[in-house]
């Protein structure tokens, strides 16, 4: 039987731990400081998910204006994305409204995760927990907490936006067999995709 492969974009503003959030899903390893991304960064990882073998290819880019324009080409064909934003950078959280429209615009039957990143830093906190699950309510967003530095919660939200992209994809396939139009509104029948209380 061949593996299913899908496509995982990690989508947030410069510093706030993509790169780290990819480097300790895919080879368990953390880099102190900031490591600029330049152009792409690409990885692939094998996660089991009830009890089927999917291969993630999870795709993380600089967040900065001047990489704007290789933007068509990151999302084309993505079926997620993890929406990170930094709990102790305020502006990164600020800008979340620009993020979810630029993914609108450039996919199609893309599942989203709000990934709240650093909790490490509880300390240094800017962005409470409770603003930031109101936010991924609002807009229809499982939602988690990370800390790329310590591992918290990577495996976890890969695995839950795998799932539902499994989930999403099975629909898919039934519908195209019995020749369903697939509409939004059955899609949110299927696939849950709103917050959960996993934080």
């Amino acid at each position: 039987m061949k593996q299913s492969t899908f496509k995982i974009v990690l989508v947030g503003d410069p510093r706030v731990g993509k790169s780290n959030t990819l480097t300790r899903f895919a080879f368990d390893k953390f880099e102190d400081g900031h490591k600029i991304t330049i152009g792409v960064e690409f990885a692939q990882k094998n996660i089991s998910i009830n009890g089927k073998e999917i291969k993630l290819a999870i795709w993380d880019t600089c967040g900065a204006e001047q990489y704007r324009a290789l933007t068509k080409i990151y999302y084309q064909g993505a079926a997620g994305a993890l929406l990170i934003f930094d709990i102790t950078d305020r502006s990164s959280f600020d800008n979340l409204e620009k993020w979810i429209k630029d993914i609108e615009q450039n996919t199609q039957s893309i599942i989203i995760m709000l990934i709240a990143n650093k909790v490490d830093l509880q300390d240094q906190r800017k962005v409470s927990k409770q603003e930031a699950a109101q936010f991924a309510f609002e807009h229809k967003l499982a939602y988690l907490e990370t800390s790329a530095k310590d591992g918290t919660g990577i495996q976890q939200a890969f695995e839950q936006l795998a799932t539902e992209i499994v989930k999403l994809s099975n629909l898919a396939e039934i519908t195209q067999k019995n020749n369903i139009k697939l509409t939004e509104s059955t899609i949110s029948k299927e696939v849950n995709v709103k917050q959960k209380n996993c934080c």
